[in-house]
């Protein structure tokens, strides 16, 4: 999120004033131990513990604020404006009370939710697979019950840049299911 601050930015560089740095900080603990009530797949007793992290190449121009959009996907956040009109970080995590609303006028985002016509079995995806020397492998992220090899509904496709973890793209899969 630095990369809003600083010269490389030109006239388009934020300052420290323009980011919520409570929100920064809690994205950033919310990253290093993700404990959701994702099932790991290896063990479906047990609950996903892993490290939330952005991993990848940018190798084309874009704006700063698209390229972050695409880096908070990785966490399941979205990037928002705070009362002070500061960039500020919003994480999709459980919650025992609203926390917002998030709509149009509040999330600096093109899109922020996923719609399938109809629950799909699972989610289809690749990514670059860090513990395979960044091989791209398939990743079939299944609902309960369902089976990759026999779906009884369609599989959807599913992508988000820059994540190269296993664990971690099961995780927001199983999110996004």
């Amino acid at each position: 999120m630095l990369g809003l601050v600083g010269s490389q930015n030109g006239k388009y560089a934020k300052t420290y004033d323009d980011i919520n740095l409570e929100s920064a900080t809690e994205l950033y603990n919310f990253c290093k131990d993700v404990t959701d009530g994702t099932p790991d797949d290896t063990s479906p007793d047990k609950l996903l513990h892993i490290k939330y992290s952005c991993n990848g190449v940018i190798s084309e121009e874009k704006k700063i604020e698209d390229t972050i959009v695409s880096f908070l996907l990785t966490a399941r956040s979205v990037l928002t404006r705070d009362e002070y009109n500061r960039y500020s970080f919003l994480i999709a995590k459980p919650a025992n009370y609203p926390v917002a609303i998030l709509n149009n006028q509040n999330v600096l985002m093109k899109s922020n939710t996923r719609l399938f016509t109809e629950n799909p079995s699972g989610l289809q995806t690749t990514f670059p697979d860090e513990k395979d020397d960044y091989t791209t492998n398939p990743l079939y992220i299944m609902d309960k019950g369902e089976s990759w090899k026999n779906p009884s509904k369609p599989m959807e496709p599913f992508t988000i840049p820059y994540v190269t973890n296993e664990k971690q793209l099961w995780s927001l899969g199983c999110y996004n299911l």
